[in-house]
């Protein structure tokens, strides 16, 4: 019986240790994301994108929803003119 109750244990912490492994991948790319615009200003119009994808999708998805809103919006932010000279502070 003991064996049994090991041998569960054992497949139920590997598949916790497997897990963690496939959410690191998904987090990578959130990183990536908010790294890439990193120096993008938060805006009103942003906030309200973010507000109606979250209720969109019934309060789930919100992490996916802000990535969309950054490279929506910081994206047109940073292809402006100047954009590079504000980011380094140059003049």
């Amino acid at each position: 019986m003991r064996l049994r109750i090991s041998v569960a244990m054992v497949l139920v912490a590997g598949g916790l240790a497997g897990g963690d492994a496939f959410a690191e991948g998904s987090q990578g790319a959130q990183e990536r994301a908010a790294r890439k615009y990193e120096g993008c200003t938060w805006t009103q119009d942003m906030g309200r994108f973010l507000f109606a994808c979250v209720r969109q999708h019934h309060g789930m998805n919100a992490q996916w929803c802000h990535i969309e809103a950054m490279e929506t919006f910081c994206s047109a932010q940073t292809a402006a003119p100047g954009a590079a000279d504000r980011e380094t502070g140059a003049r």
